[in-house]
């Protein structure tokens, strides 16, 4: 059941995840997660977020929650628009 606090952690995972904070992050790795949301793996992604999380963690965590919430189009919608910068 979807509720309120669901729609609250995406806009709360969205507004961290802004194109400035996609563009630190490894181009490689943002093609991973990528490719690993359009097959909505999240066991994938949360092996890739493992690998930026030391010095990543607040993308990490937010990142996360898109795919606690399983917000596969919305993470597929992030990562590509990264792609354009």
């Amino acid at each position: 059941v979807y509720t309120e606090n669901d729609e609250k952690r995406r806009k709360a995972a969205q507004n961290i995840l802004t194109q400035e904070a996609l563009s630190r992050l490894p181009a490689e790795w943002l093609s991973e997660v990528h490719n690993a949301a359009e097959r909505a793996d999240a066991d994938d992604i949360f092996r890739l977020l493992e690998e930026i999380r030391p010095d990543h963690a607040l993308a990490a965590e937010a990142i996360a929650d898109l795919v606690h919430e399983f917000a596969f189009d919305d993470l597929i919608a992030l990562m590509s628009r990264s792609h354009t910068l």
